[in-house]
């Protein structure tokens, strides 16, 4: 930057004393207005005076910054005609300077283009904004730059914005806007604010992902059978969400057909609402669920006949396509590879209107991607050769994750922007023009809001440099406490290249996060707080990271010896309790309330030694616990019929409860029991319990297991109560344990004569460590 400005100063004119306006057209939009304002709001602050906004025509001296449609930029040969709806144009005319660009957008990004190339300004979250003071700065000469963002479309999904106050809404609203994201679909945004920040619908109705179930959920009862897709037992499954039971029979003319007319039904509809910018993109994927895939005769002959179920999708895509481009010519349908559909297709290409959405993760049917490890990386050799085989066939498209998805703490200690940084490259390689990326839980993950400013920064353009990012985002984020943060991150990607798979369900499965990495990273973290300064903003930065690490710290249990240097478990307890509003009040505003609770609940309950009666054999041994206080999944679990209740029975006061409420859960004398190992894809254990005739708690006996990641304890023939025991799988330790089950069964078909209704409750579930 300071090459430039060098360059500007040689070239341009100097704006220490001299008059500067902003022209806009006579009849300006919505959108110019916003971008006139955004362009005055950030280079008052660089140049330290005010900055007038004026109609063109009327009469200004000095210098002037042409924006929009204005006559001037036609006059200087700007051709409006030929613009992109996103592409901007920066140029030089003498003293004076035009940014224009499509409509709607394009004027818009050619204001934060030219903040941030030509005056330093950078956007680092929704609340930190970095505008360099100057003395000297300078309106470019001799600039005529042409920009369009690297992707068409651009989107990260990072925080649930109903959670959030409107202030802090409206922070979000602002900032995404700023970093180009275009994909804005899951909020509900006022039409006063599509308007002045020029959003426009990218994915028409009747859902964004996942739109199987939203195209048959309305169908009749009787006589769309034979579209269900057919499973193993011969039965037609009918979604009832978009997690299934089951999706479409491909080769069904019936369902065929009748998609066909329903999208039409759709674009029709979208195109009465938004008549200025309707939706291009349809999306028509399958259910997000990896069974239920359809083995009737005719699916099957498709899927060998293409050796792989995407070949049997693509006909019943590419017939859905071609109906819908007779009469929409200009709509473009979004399917996806995932699951059972990730394997590309021999002897079968997409309709030219096709795009395929790609979604590289690691339960994908055909092996696993390791997300937090570059695509080019050897360990992602089988699904950088799927991106590539899909690319060749056509069009592809990207859903990508830069977060992990397990229990509680997943995403400590673990910094993936390297990787973020190197895979956008490689989509842009592929011809990708769609990138949406995941990147939740901010509370909970290192580094979080430097993923974000890396992702967004390299979307709108890939030849970023890594380092140059970098340098940008911790001097700005952090101050003078930049030096040991960027060590911590540094350390953080040292110490990871120990483990080869961080795609990890909970931070015990990390083996890298031992006493050194503690005591090294309490180190930097003491120095960069020393620097901050107590009660600044990069203070409160600081602890958004502390936080962090010692929410993990306590997920491991306090296992290892006492050492002097390391805080125990009751002393970082007491620095969360103190600390712990900085990340409430950081990532929800006002309503820091609802996430207060679920932070609380992570270190005011993590897996511990058991604080409740244990049976006399037990008593003097050591027990760790998992229990209703604990449990977790209960948003999924309540999907399937599972609620946590209030019971005073437990010691625990609570407990998962299945009912007799839904076909899929008929409930036999005998309780059926086990442990699967989803990453060694076997049973562990299975056993049947029965014995419940006094609809008391009693503890059972479930048996020894040798526990690997991913392992999932569950209960009943419907596995529909279950939970993840990637809490107590510990990365280069003992993993075997004896598991008990506190269990309770009412109802006639545990106990004869009961009048109560069955129904199974599980409180708690103790694990001994054995040899």
């Amino acid at each position: 930057m300071k090459y430039i400005l060098i360059l500007l100063l040689l070239t341009g004119m100097m704006y220490s004393g001299h008059a500067l306006s902003v022209v806009i057209p006579e009849k300006a939009d919505a959108v110019t207005l916003n971008a006139a304002d955004e362009l005055v709001c950030h280079l008052e602050q660089v140049i330290k005076k005010k900055i007038p906004i004026v109609r063109e025509g009327s009469a200004v001296t000095g210098a002037k910054i042409f924006l929009g449609a204005t006559q001037f930029a036609q006059k200087n040969g700007v051709k409006f005609f030929s613009f992109g709806m996103e592409e901007s144009l920066i140029r030089s005319c003498g003293k004076d300077l035009i940014i224009c660009g499509g409509f709607p957008r394009g004027t818009l990004y050619g204001v934060y283009e030219f903040l941030e190339r030509f005056a330093g300004v950078a956007w680092l979250d929704p609340f930190t904004t970095v505008i360099p003071k100057k003395k000297k700065w300078t309106i470019p000469a001799g600039i005529d730059r042409r920009f369009t963002p690297s992707f068409r479309f651009r989107g990260v999904y990072s925080i649930t914005h109903s959670n959030l106050d409107p202030r802090t809404f409206q922070a979000y609203l602002k900032f995404r806007s700023r970093m180009r994201d275009n994909v804005f679909w899951a909020e509900q945004i006022p039409d006063e604010e599509k308007s002045r920040w020029g959003i426009t619908p990218v994915l028409g109705s009747p859902a964004p992902l996942n739109t199987l179930y939203f195209y048959v959920k309305d169908w009749p009862e009787k006589g769309m059978e034979e579209a269900f897709s057919l499973d193993q037992n011969g039965d037609r499954l009918r979604p009832v969400s978009k997690r299934g039971p089951g999706h479409i029979c491909f080769s069904s003319k019936l369902a065929r057909q009748t998609f066909a007319k329903q999208m039409q039904e759709f674009i029709r509809r979208d195109r009465e609402k938004n008549t200025a910018f309707p939706p291009l993109l349809y999306n028509l994927s399958i259910n997000d669920t990896p069974s239920g895939n359809c083995v009737c005769a005719g699916c099957k002959a498709s899927a060998a006949k293409y050796g792989s179920s995407s070949g049997a999708m693509l006909e019943f895509v590419n017939f859905v396509a071609q109906e819908v481009s007779n009469v929409y010519p200009d709509v473009r349908i979004q399917t996806s590879a995932y699951f059972f559909t990730s394997k590309p297709p021999v002897g079968i290409k997409p309709h030219p209107s096709v795009s395929v959405r790609i979604s590289p993760i690691d339960v994908t049917f055909d092996g696993s991607c390791y997300t937090m490890k570059p695509m080019e990386d050897k360990i992602n050799e089988s699904t950088l050769q799927n991106i590539a085989n899909w690319s060749r066939l056509g069009q592809i498209q990207i859903w990508n994750y830069w977060v992990n998805y397990g229990t509680q703490i997943s995403n400590a200690g673990i910094v993936n922007v390297k990787t973020i940084w190197q895979n956008l490259r490689l989509f842009k390689k592929y011809g990708a023009d769609y990138v949406f990326s995941e990147c939740e839980f901010p509370h909970l993950t290192s580094f979080h809001p430097l993923r974000i400013f890396v992702g967004y920064r390299m979307k709108n353009d890939c030849s970023r440099s890594l380092d140059d990012l970098l340098n940008t985002f911790f001097k700005g984020y952090y101050g003078r406490a930049a030096g040991p943060m960027r060590k911590l991150y540094e350390y953080m990607e040292q110490r990871q290249q120990e483990h080869r798979d961080l795609c990890v369900r909970t931070a015990t499965q990390l083996n890298y996060l031992d006493q050194a990495f503690f005591k090294t990273a309490g180190q930097y973290l003491a120095e960069a707080k020393k620097l901050a300064g107590t009660g600044t903003v990069y203070w409160d930065r600081v602890i958004l990271e502390q936080n962090v690490l010692d929410l993990a710290r306590l997920e491991l249990r306090d296992s290892w010896k006492k050492e002097p240097d390391l805080p125990t478990a009751a002393a970082i307890r007491s620095r969360l309790r103190m600390n712990i509003h900085i990340t409430c009040r950081r990532w929800a505003g006002k309503n820091a309330k609802f996430l207060n609770k679920d932070v609380l609940y992570l270190f005011e309950n993590p897996i511990s030694s058991s604080r409740y009666p244990l049976p006399k054999e037990l008593k003097k041994k050591t027990v760790f616990e998992l229990n209703a206080k604990n449990f977790t999944n209960l948003k999924e679990l309540k999907r399937y019929g599972v609620t946590l209740e209030n019971d005073p029975d437990s010691p625990v006061k609570k407990a998962l409860v299945l009912r007799d409420t839904h076909k899929r859960h008929p409930h036999d004398k005998e309780l059926a029991c086990g442990v699967q190992s989803r990453s060694a894809k076997k049973v562990l254990l299975r056993k049947n319990i029965s014995c419940f005739a006094d609809e008391k708690y009693h503890f059972y006996y479930l048996g020894k297991i040798n526990l690997t990641p991913l392992s999932l304890l569950w209960l009943h023939s419907s596995w529909a109560i279950n939970q993840s025991l990637d809490r107590l799988y510990h990365s280069g330790k003992e993993n075997c344990y004896d598991i008990y089950l506190s269990l309770k069964a009412e109802g006639p078909a545990y106990a004869a004569g009961s009048a109560k209704k069955n129904a199974i409750f599980l409180d708690r579930i103790l694990f001994v460590p054995v040899k």
